[in-house]
């Protein structure tokens, strides 16, 4: 499970929009559940992702922040013509769960 010990550590500051978007641009491919976001039945690119933060709320276990990550899609082309593959933007919102205890993230996509 990933961790995001600096947001976690940022928490209740000025600066835990700024932390956790860059902590979470920085995750390794694969980390987030981005097929809920194709809308074409394209294959995620997440080798390029932006983080937009647009709310934050925590109770005793977790931090919640509501974020939207955005991606490329790629979809193949038509093979019977031979179109090449193509590209569009996409984008998945999700809430994404801070564990207090362990900085242990999961994510929970919503939608827009």
């Amino acid at each position: 499970m990933p961790q995001l010990p600096n947001a976690l550590k940022a928490w209740s500051t000025n600066s835990y929009s700024r932390i956790i978007k860059n902590e979470l641009q920085g995750m390794p491919s694969g980390t987030f559940p981005l097929e809920k976001g194709l809308t074409e039945s394209g294959k995620v690119d997440d080798s390029n992702i932006t983080v937009t933060v647009f709310e934050s709320r925590d109770n005793d276990q977790h931090i919640q922040t509501k974020v939207t990550v955005f991606f490329t899609e790629i979809n193949g082309g038509c093979s019977c013509s031979g179109d090449d593959p193509y590209q569009l933007h996409a984008h998945c919102t999700m809430w994404v769960s801070i564990d207090r205890s362990t900085a242990e993230a999961s994510f929970e996509v919503v939608d827009d």
